[in-house]
Order: structure tokens, then sequence, then C-alpha cells
């Protein structure tokens, strides 16, 4: 089977599944706080990484994670998990729209960390695709106006969103380069574990303040779980895409899933359509056929 048709189904797949991820993350926050659906996410992150062990023993019964590999999962999912704890707070003290659509920026920061640590070639085409995506995102997500103040609350903001684009840029960079050492599969299950181990964390800082740590609740539960599965199929996906392919061609292609996050938005959850978003539905499909048309470069 072609290269070609593998990396595109991988990437359609990762696309699917990280744009349902944000509907079940939509309706999900409307029954718990963000902090306890990352805390649930994160626990849930146990059956994956289990599936994961199983698999690669299946493939090698001699197989065992290496301490390489397990040093850097543990680098990647602390920048993960502290870039998340960065757009969380700046989601706090701002609209959500706003930080969705600075940090959704992230794909340049992986451009230009592609070319300087993995000397991947800066593209145009790439590059303008990539800014297309993201005003693209900025249109869907309704933040065309942006009323800032020169203040100290704007300059936290502003650092809260410039840290998490930057750490979700530069971990894509970071998982290209771990793929000379490491398998797709083992730098997921070396995530995974992590993951799991956080959880615990998480339970101990909810315990300390005598708060429930996870979303255990029929009502909210099956949405966190729907959230949890579409997110680590998605890295999956991505993850074997990153294989195939420049980190600066996955990581900035698969930053369309905002697009099909919004249409599904639209058609189960009944969200507004109008001119300003259907510009931005344009912007990002532009800017996803110029990035697809470099998928070779």
């Amino acid at each position: 089977m072609p290269t070609s048709f593998v990396l595109n189904a991988l990437v359609i797949f990762c696309i699917i599944c990280w744009g349902a991820w944000g509907i079940f993350d939509k309706v999900a926050l409307k029954r718990a706080s963000s902090s306890r659906v990352l805390a649930t996410i994160a626990l849930l992150s146990t059956p994956f990484m289990l599936g994961s062990f199983i698999y690669l023993k299946a493939v090698n019964p001699l197989w065992m994670p290496t301490f390489e590999v397990m040093l850097f999962t543990l680098g990647t999912s602390l920048s993960v998990l502290f870039a998340m704890l960065f757009y969380l707070k700046a989601m706090s003290v701002s609209e959500a729209s706003l930080v969705l659509s600075a940090t959704s920026a992230y794909t340049l920061f992986t451009q230009f960390g592609s070319w300087l640590v993995l000397q991947e070639p800066l593209v145009s085409e790439r590059i303008l695709g990539s800014i297309l995506i993201t005003l693209g995102v900025v249109l869907i997500s309704g933040s065309a106006k942006f009323n800032l103040k020169a203040d100290r609350a704007t300059l936290l903001l502003l650092l809260y969103m410039l840290l998490a684009s930057f750490l979700w840029g530069a971990v894509g960079v970071a998982e290209k380069k771990a793929l000379s050492f490491a398998s797709p599969m083992e730098l997921f299950f070396g995530k995974a574990l992590w993951e799991s181990l956080f959880a615990i964390g998480f339970y101990v800082y909810f315990k300390a303040k005598n708060k429930p740590a996870f979303v255990l609740e029929k009502s909210g539960f099956g949405w966190v779980a729907g959230s949890a599965f579409c997110l680590q199929a998605g890295s999956i996906a991505y993850l074997l895409a990153l294989s195939l392919a420049t980190a600066s061609y996955v990581v900035t292609i698969c930053g369309c899933y905002p697009l099909l996050m919004y249409l599904l938005a639209v058609l189960i959850l009944k969200e507004s359509f109008n001119i300003q978003r259907l510009s931005g539905i344009a912007l990002v499909t532009i800017g996803g056929i110029l990035t697809q048309y470099t998928q070779a470069l």
C-alpha cells in the first residue's frame, strides 16, 4: 500500500478524532469543571496504556520500555500538562474563543522549531497555510474583535497563551526527534503511562481540598470518556503519521481539526452559523489545501 495513502488515511482519522474530541469536551465542560475533566481524562489514559503495552508485547515478547523512552515521554507529557494548565489559566481570565484562537498558532512554532532542530525545510506554502488555518480558527471561534488593554492582566494572559502555544509546538518537534530511537506505539505507551500517573497527583490535590477529583457522575462521565477515547485514538494516528512525514507538515495539517469540530457543533450542538464563521471555514480549507500540497516536501 503506498505510503501517501496510509499517511492521508492517518491524517484524516486524526482530524476526525480530534474534531469529535472537541465536541465531547464542550459538553463535558458544561457538567464539570475543567480541572476535573482534565483529571478524568488522565485517569482514562490507563486502559490505553495497558492496551498499548499488550500490543507491544504481542509484537515483540521481549520488549520492555527503555529508560530513554520513559525519560523522554516524561518530558513531553509534562510539557503537554503545563501547556494545558497555561491554556486553562488563560481560559479562566479571558473568553474561550480568544484563547482557542491565539493558541492555534502553535503550528507556526512547530514549523520554525522543525527548521532549527530537525533541519526540515521552511516551505513558504506551508507557512502560509498555517497562517490561514490560524486566522480561520479565529473567525470560526467568533473572535473577530479582541478588546485587550495594556495592563498587567493582559500581559499575563498573553504570557499564558504564548507559553501554551510554544510548548505544544515544541512537543511536535521533540516527538519527531524521538521517532529516531523509538516507535510510535512506544512513545504512545510512555505518554499514556505518565498521564495515568498524573491522575494520582490530581487525586491527591483534590483530596487535600476535600473535593471530588474525577467526573464519575452518570450525566458527565460518558462525555468525558468519549473525549478521552477520541483524544487518545487521534494521538495514535498522529504519532503514526509523524513517523511517515515531516513534523511541520503533520502538525500543521492535523491542526485543521477545529474546522470539523465546528461543523459537528453546528450539526450536533445546534451552534449558530454565520458569515464570519463561513469565512473562517474557507480560510481553514484553503490553508489545509496549501499544506496538503506540500506533503512530499
